[in-house]
């Protein structure tokens, strides 16, 4: 497991299409308020709407959108995980390269987001 997270649109948010390049991971989404209206990702020409089926795993290297079009909130758990492999340290290297060449271009994808915690260990004062 690489990243875990809550994405929270307001009502009536939605993304345009997008896609992660160089994405070594899996994206596993769960929504967690499946309410029966016109809230679903779209991935490709798969609609998934989340009162249907909380749950989606996708790959977010291919084109895909999260729409809410509801007059509430949508809250949705994401989890990028280490795609499988028959070399998965080679790919956790690959991908621990990705995360630090592009931490500067994630800022502009993810200038709307609130970031509440980290994986990075704190330093202590001895």
């Amino acid at each position: 497991i690489k990243t875990i997270a809550v994405s929270v649109f307001s009502k009536r948010e939605s993304t345009s299409w997008h896609f992660g390049p160089l994405r070594l991971s899996l994206r596993i989404l769960y929504n967690l308020i499946p309410v029966q209206a016109e809230i679903f990702v779209q991935c490709g020409s798969k609609k998934n709407y989340w009162y249907d089926n909380p749950l989606f795993i996708f790959d977010d290297t291919l084109f895909h959108r999260s729409v809410n079009e509801y007059d509430g909130r949508r809250y949705c758990v994401f989890v990028d995980i280490i795609r499988p492999s028959p070399f998965p340290k080679l790919i956790a290297g690959l991908l621990a390269i990705v995360s630090v060449s592009v931490e500067r271009i994630n800022s502009v994808f993810y200038k709307n987001w609130k970031m509440i915690g980290s994986s990075k260990p704190k330093a202590t004062a001895n």
